[in-house]
């Protein structure tokens, strides 16, 4: 042995630190004398990575390996298990097969994985000719047996394995499975009692045939403990069964037969006894139980609601009786108030509350009366007999006007009924009889009212009074946001600085930044309340909102992975991964997920259809994605994200009625809640009312389309130049007749992948992009530079308002310049100015809210123009992509500068934006000889989100789009 020193220590401290880099450097630094100790500890290296599955740490380890350990089985068997979490397999099992003995093993596990089971099995005996006594050998070998269907074979080589390992459940459930695949009752019963000498590992085989064939191992039962096995265990399985299987006798029977059943295990047989009204059954068997648990509080609780089920039992035949047992049961727990309230209902004959009502009114004390009065209407709150309730509350109050909790039992009445303005009335006065804790709640009915100055006024009283208050803070930064946003982020800073601890501060906080001020002082903010509150599962979200917003996908999506497993069940982490397999247009991932959702309430009801619906929608399969949003509108009456969906696909398809019919629902559905609710404000709104408008057209587009009548189509749009809805309509026959996949890219003429990765393009290599003010938001600029960056070689230009203004002048034709200078809105001038440039010059358009993804010469090779189609089947003018002097283009720039000169007063996106472009390529296509061949042929190319999505991330957050600026808020998606 060497006399050298070496750092021993300190290779363990990195080591156990998980610190691999430094391990790996203090082994490489040990002398040539300690060369055997350094191989070893390179092993253990390896095998540690491994084991704590740093993956990423083992390959570098591997690779850094020196050479004269490459060589070692061990080492061939590490780098086998690194391949084979990479997923290559055929690497793996080359490593294998040079890694020893161990490794045959491992390459049999391989050679079964791909599915070369003739090789695996030799290997294995061969295996297990050397070394018999490895169970997992046996096992695998039973495995292939099993798979090739040598069921003999299989059950010999798992019940070797099981031999070897006889006290270890493990060993016994392939052999159990065996025989329960294959129905062999005997066998099984048999495997079963064999295990029955060895305490509770008869109990535990049971429960894996519970799981498929409860009515078998419920039979088993009796066998196992005739041959020995263990009772307690089995009972209660027994016992669990039963009672799922609905026989109380034979559940009962396994209760009885166990000498201490535990609580949590009985409850559920008695509780199910009491609510099949077999109230004498439970009272013997619960006072046993009290006896053994007399401290439980869960039996305590049963024992209590047995009681009042007896009363109600009782009330049947003899209320007298019923009501001296309520009012016995209640002086026994007079801190129970639903015992109180229970004792006041027997008092009427069938639950008159108006004789309630009386009876509490006849107590001789007022405060009683307030009391019982407020203990009425909570009770009948909360078991949802609001109408009652509020008839109740109604009569309590005459004469009692200034009674304090009897107004804010009220008030929260109103509120649960959605009555706001009654709510707000009852806090009110109880904030006028000098209660200070309604002064919040009248505030908050005020800004749900949309009074948001009184809203403001009120909470600032609070907030003076009590700066603690959480949500008064909240709510009063709420009801500034709207009309002053500098001030209502102020509060929000004051809010968090009393209380830091609060989330939904920060998250305001963040949010407001992020919207008025950009995405980086939303990220600053949101800094600041990860350090207040560290490991935040809704904080995680918001900074995973933000990348999305900012087009950061992949940061976005590896922050998402590792919440999910940090917050495991997070409900919103959840939803918000499903959100981003769906904006990936990852369906694999996405459709499993959303399968998984739960489905226990009606809210989560319609948020797995509203996914579905939004699954399908991508993958333009419009009929099950209608189903799924009309599932989800259906579910829950407060649903609202399926609505503006289902409107898209209803105008997709020119069923402008239904579109509408569903937009007034929605607003109805609103304005009960108190919200403002246009449905003509959004763009949907606006296209329904646009295909509403000439419904003959409309109605003729639809059927030539489901007719499937290209001819006829064309002939509507070259007839009715100017109707979007049969623009609309030839688009999306192309799309349904084609029957292309999501995410389809159509050749181009004449070209291969090979070529067009090579060819000049016939569209110049420019980007062209549009801020009407000299310098664009700071955020906006790191999106536009995503142009440059990735497209290295081409040419980059930004027009402001002057220099568009002075190209126009110098290249455009004078009606353009004309209907350029006249456009109030920037949105309206970009849109004349991007279909001048791409007329004059070609290139490729994108709008300053796109981020560039991924270099687009491939795609663009022999093509003549590149559109986006949206999920109303238009063509989308955010991105653009041409040749010079393209015929679309020109009518598009025509439709724009005519719309603009002679004032229409419609919507941006139908005169000058998408609505004029698809009007402009339908106009095209249908006066084609073939109308869908620029299409098919690949020379006009429409990509659906899918497809786009590869190449640009679009509509991203800026910060102007909450200033004021943005010309709609509509999402132009699913």
């Amino acid at each position: 042995m060497s006399s050298t020193p070496i750092d021993e220590r300190d290779f363990q401290a990195a080591l156990a630190a998980g610190d691999f880099p430094a391990a790996q450097a203090l082994i490489l630094a040990w002398p040539a004398a300690a060369a055997g100790r350094a191989k070893e500890a390179y092993l253990l290296l390896l095998r540690t990575a491994r084991r704590q599955r740093q993956m990423a740490a083992l390959d570098a380890l591997l690779a850094q390996a020196p050479k004269r350990l490459q060589g070692l089985p061990r080492f061939r068997l590490e780098a086998g298990y690194a391949a084979r979490a990479r997923g290559d397999e055929a690497a793996a099992l080359d490593h294998f097969l040079a890694g020893g003995h161990p490794g045959r093993l491992q390459a049999a596990i391989t050679l079964t994985r791909l599915g070369r089971t003739a090789e695996a099995r030799p290997l294995l005996q061969g295996f297990l000719a050397e070394e018999g006594s490895e169970p997992a050998a046996w096992q695998q070998l039973g495995a292939i047996e099993q798979a090739e269907g040598r069921w003999s074979e299989a059950a010999l080589a798992y019940a070797a394995a099981r031999d070897l390992t006889p006290a270890a459940p493990e060993a016994w459930r392939p052999l159990v499975a065996l025989f329960l695949d294959r129905g062999d009752e005997a066998a099984l019963l048999r495997t079963l009692t064999a295990a029955a000498g060895q305490p509770c590992l008869a109990a535990a085989l049971l429960e894996q045939v519970a799981g498929p064939a409860p009515q078998l191992a419920l039979a088993a039962i009796t066998p196992l403990l005739d041959a020995g096995a263990a009772p307690q265990p089995l009972h209660r399985l027994g016992q669990r069964l039963a009672l799922a299987a609905g026989d109380l006798s034979l559940a009962l029977a396994h209760l009885d037969a166990q000498a201490a059943p535990e609580p949590e295990a009985a409850l559920p047989l008695l509780q199910a006894q009491r609510l099949a009204g077999l109230l004498e059954a439970v009272q013997p068997r619960l006072d046993r139980l009290l006896a053994q648990h007399p401290q439980d509080a869960a039996l305590q609780e049963e024992a209590l609601l047995l009681a009042m089920a007896r009363i109600d039992q009782l009330a049947s035949t003899d209320g007298a009786a019923a009501l001296a047992a309520a009012a016995a049961l209640a002086a026994q727990h007079p801190q129970r108030p639903e015992i109180q309230a229970r004792r006041i209902e027997l008092g009427l004959a069938g639950r008159d509350f108006n004789a309630v009502a009386a009876q509490i009114e006849a107590l001789p004390e007022p405060a009683e009366q307030v009391a019982w009065g407020v203990r009425l209407l909570q009770r009948l709150r909360r078991s949802g007999r609001l109408d009652t309730a509020e008839a109740m509350a109604q009569r309590l109050l005459r004469g009692r006007e200034q009674a304090v909790p009897l107004l804010e039992a009220g008030a929260e009445i109103a509120r649960q009924r959605g009555d706001h303005a009654l709510a707000h009335a009852r806090f009110a006065a109880a904030h006028a009889a000098g209660a200070e804790a309604a002064t919040r709640e009248m505030a908050r009915e005020a800004l749900l009212l949309g009074r948001h100055a009184e809203a403001a006024a009120a909470l600032r009283e609070v907030v003076a009074r009590a700066p603690q208050d959480r949500y008064a803070w909240l709510w009063l930064a709420e009801a500034q946001q709207r009309d002053d946003p500098a001030a209502a982020l102020e509060t929000y800073a004051a809010g968090c600085a009393q209380a830091p601890g609060y989330e939904r501060l920060w998250r305001g906080r963040a949010e407001l930044a992020a919207r008025f001020m950009g995405m980086e002082a939303g990220l600053a903010i949101l800094g600041l309340a990860e350090a207040a509150l560290p490991r935040q599962a809704s904080l995680l979200r918001l900074r995973i909102r933000f990348l999305l917003k900012l087009g950061e996908e992949a940061a976005a999506a590896t922050l998402l992975a590792a919440a999910e497993r940090d917050f495991a069940g997070d409900s919103g982490l959840r939803d918000m991964a499903i959100e981003l397999h769906l904006d990936r247009c990852d369906f694999a991932a996405a459709l499993p997920r959303i399968e998984a959702l739960p489905q226990a309430t009606p809210a989560d009801r319609a948020r797995q259809a509203r996914f579905l619906g939004r699954y399908h929608a991508l993958r333009w399969e419009l009929a099950p994605a209608e189903a799924a949003f009309r599932a989800a509108l259906a579910a829950h009456a407060l649903e609202e994200h399926a609505a503006y969906p289902l409107t898209r696909l209803l105008v997709l398809t020119q069923r402008a009625e239904e579109g509408f019919a569903v937009q007034q629902e929605h607003s109805r559905r609103k304005r009960a809640r108190g919200a403002s609710a246009n449905p003509n404000q959004g763009l949907a709104g606006a296209l329904v009312n646009e295909l509403r408008i000439d419904p003959a057209v409309t109605a003729a587009a639809r059927a030539a389309r489901e007719a499937g009548d290209t001819a006829g189509l064309a002939r509507l749009v070259r007839d009715n130049p100017d109707s979007t809805g049969a623009a609309i309509a030839l688009l999306a026959h192309w799309r349904f007749r084609r029957g292309l996949p999501a995410g389809t890219e159509i050749p181009a003429p004449d070209a291969t992948p090979d070529a067009a990765s090579d060819a000049t393009p016939a569209i110049p290599r420019s980007v062209v992009q549009y801020w009407n003010d000299e310098a664009p938001p700071e955020d906006l600029q790191r999106l536009m530079r995503s142009w440059s960056e990735t497209l290295p070689g081409w040419s980059y230009r930004c027009f402001n308002h002057r220099q568009a203004l002075a190209w126009l002048q110098q290249h455009a034709a004078p009606d353009a310049a004309l209907a350029y200078r006249r456009a109030r809105e920037p949105a309206r001038k970009s849109d004349i100015l991007r279909l001048a440039v791409l007329l004059q010059e070609g290139g490729v358009y994108a709008d300053a809210d796109d981020r560039c993804l991924k270099d687009p010469t491939p795609l663009l090779a022999g093509r003549a123009l590149v559109l986006w189609q949206e999920q109303f089947g238009t063509a989308g003018n955010n991105v653009i992509a041409v040749i010079p002097g393209h015929p679309v283009i020109a009518g598009a720039l025509r439709q724009a500068v005519t719309a603009t000169l002679e004032g229409y007063s419609g919507t941006l996106w139908l005169e000058t934006g998408p609505g004029a472009m698809s009007r402009a390529l339908a106009g095209h296509l249908a006066a084609q000889d073939d109308p869908l061949a620029p299409l098919d042929r690949g020379e006009i190319l429409l990509l659906d989100t899918v497809a786009m999505r590869r190449h640009v991330a679009f509509h991203l957050q800026a910060a102007y789009k909450s200033a004021g600026r943005h010309w709609v808020q509509d999402r132009h998606g699913w």
